[in-house]
């Protein structure tokens, strides 16, 4: 029977046990010896799909470039990774546009018709406060979505974020909503997400209780387990490739694009066969449906994210 990989499993098979996970790793599979070029850091998240996109990066650049790859696993969410990859401790990772457009400076109150134009405007934004440069975006888009329990949504009838809110309104015990910490108060985040839908003080603070914040790679479990009734996650999360939600229609358009990007260093970006191995990987991931079936090979089959990585990209060039 296959078993789902829990937090530790997914950070332990990623890079060998947590020796890896703390230190960073290289590869350990026969014949793959040092490169001759300098070493290039390549930094991820803790999620599966964010890592994938960094083991994408370090097998393009392994094969494409003379530079000496290097894995560091897990360091963190954007402020973690950030800080680091402005410290010059890591040199590259993958982030999303629209959290580059909450925490760097792009004018949060701007609108955006396109993703086109947010990644533009935040990649003019990166260049003109760091050295960083903001690479070419994938083409998915991998925005929150609010997720009902199929059950819970077929017995409400509710199909949309405003049809949930005005439950909660009306209701306010009638479900019981859980995201991830630091989602409640982010400038896209609960908080912001009911005042863009219209609701005052009074009404954001009745509907208060019917949220809890719980680690975000447990939302789903606890969603399909029956803990909560509406959870908050990512389009190209894993499990909406195995398990099955009822998505709520984000009929006000609050959320933004979310564009995969690679982020590196200026020092880099000088040797052009740097940013076009990374913005090769970075194409590779085609749809968010690809992001969720090869994450869903690390997350519930237990591959390690780098054969998963390197097998998409074999395929992909000899396709």
């Amino acid at each position: 029977m296959t078993r789902r990989m829990g937090r530790r499993d997914f950070l332990s098979t990623a890079c060998g046990g947590a020796t890896g996970v703390l230190g960073g790793c290289l590869s350990s599979d026969a014949g793959d010896g040092p490169a001759p070029g300098r070493e290039l850091r390549l930094g991820s998240k803790l999620f599966a799909e964010n890592q994938l996109f960094a083991w994408l990066g370090f097998e393009s650049l392994q094969s494409r470039t003379d530079v000496q790859p290097v894995h560091r696993l897990g360091i963190g969410q954007f402020g973690e990774n950030w800080r680091a990859l402005r410290r010059g401790e890591i040199d590259c990772y993958w982030e999303y546009t629209g959290t580059l457009r909450n925490f760097v400076d792009i004018a949060p109150s701007r609108e955006f018709d396109s993703a086109t134009a947010l990644y533009e405007a935040a990649a003019a934004a990166v260049a003109s406060e760091t050295d960083i440069r903001v690479q070419e975006p994938a083409p998915l888009d991998n925005r929150y979505v609010l997720l009902a329990r199929p059950d819970w949504a077929e017995r409400t009838g509710v199909e949309t974020i405003s049809g949930l809110l005005d439950r909660l309104m009306e209701q306010p015990d009638s479900a019981d909503v859980a995201f991830g910490p630091g989602f409640r108060t982010r400038p896209d985040g609960w908080n912001a997400l009911l005042h863009h839908y219209g609701l005052d003080t009074a009404e954001r603070n009745s509907i208060g209780r019917a949220t809890t914040e719980v680690d975000p790679l447990l939302v789903y479990d606890h969603l399909r387990a029956g803990l909560f009734d509406i959870g908050v996650g990512y389009a190209t999360s894993p499990q909406l490739e195995r398990w099955t939600f009822t998505r709520l229609e984000d009929d006000r358009d609050f959320f933004t694009f979310y564009e995969p990007v690679a982020l590196l260093r200026g020092e880099h970006a000088d040797a052009e066969a740097v940013p076009e191995s990374l913005d090769a990987a970075t194409r590779s991931m085609d749809s968010v449906e690809t992001v969720r079936r090869l994450a869903a090979r690390i997350v519930f089959d237990g591959e390690a994210p780098r054969t998963v990585a390197r097998d998409y990209l074999r395929q992909s060039e000899g396709g």
